[in-house]
């Protein structure tokens, strides 16, 4: 497989996935109660997703999640039962806990670190590996995880509730000065939306940090960062050392917004 390729090498990933059973599953045993899919499939497809991204890279990392978003958001299209939160989801809904299951968890490990994500499973399975009733459930999971007070909104969005994202750049242009520095200013329209069980959508307040990609014509990363995003249309400022090409809104796939493809934006050399 080309180093720049996106297909994905679901043989390699499908058997990444049964070995991490040895652990979750068959090592930590959840309670038979409402998320403990959360528990057994969801940390699991996470452990695959880290080996898959290990040993193909980034590139083909985003491209499975893109593909899982897509998944779920499809899935919801036709969902027979009252859709549940990701640490509440019932064993019939797997698109709940594979695929959105899988990019909240890896999204957790962007926005948290992957340490403070993999410590936290190492001390679920020192406190439970083997353990005969009663048996953990996720309350477990979310007391051992130690959240920065500044993302526990975020945590509990990923977790605990139905939230969609919809991102948007409406603009952006840059400026060079003498020294070669560029100044990029997009104007990014953002807002955010918590989902009942129905699929009924409420608008949420917005102040929430969002990773911004921004690129070259060849698509190299110049900036990857996460920034306070507020709810409506706002002008964001990024100094950059090369000139800008595109801009991203959340370009690894931490949030779940319903345009899974995550639209790229031309930047354009201000006028003025």
């Amino acid at each position: 497989m080309r180093e720049d390729s996106e297909d994905i090498d679901y043989p390699y990933y499908v058997t990444a996935h049964e070995l991490g059973h040895q652990w979750w599953a068959h090592q930590v045993v959840a309670a038979d109660v409402e998320g403990s899919q959360m528990l057994m499939e969801s940390i699991t497809h996470f452990c695959a997703i880290n080996v898959l991204e290990q040993n193909y890279g980034k590139v083909v990392t985003k491209r499975f999640l893109r593909d899982e978003s897509l998944k779920y958001i499809n899935s919801r299209k036709g969902e027979p039962y009252y859709e549940r939160p990701l640490s509440k989801v019932a064993g019939y809904q797997s698109s709940i806990y594979y695929q959105k299951g899988g990019v909240s968890m890896k999204a957790l490990a962007n926005y948290l670190g992957k340490e403070l994500i993999f410590n936290t499973l190492k001390k679920v399975i020192d406190s439970y590996a083997f353990q005969r009733a009663p048996y953990p459930t996720t309350l477990e999971f979310e007391n051992i995880l130690d959240v920065p007070d500044s993302l526990k909104y975020y945590a509990d969005d990923m977790l605990n509730k139905i939230t969609f994202y919809d991102n948007d750049v409406r603009e952006a242009t840059y400026e060079r000065n003498e020294d070669l520095e560029y100044f990029l200013a997009a104007k990014i329209e953002g807002e955010k939306f918590y989902a009942n069980g129905k699929g009924e959508e409420m608008a949420a307040e917005m102040n929430d940090w969002v990773e911004v990609g921004i690129y070259t014509t060849d698509n190299e990363e110049i900036y990857l960062n996460k920034i306070q995003i507020k709810g409506g249309e706002h002008v964001y400022h990024f100094k950059l050392d090369r000139k800008p090409a595109k801009i991203v809104i959340d370009p690894y796939y931490s949030l779940i917004d319903k345009d899974y493809s995550r639209e790229v934006f031309d930047v354009k050399r201000n006028a003025d």
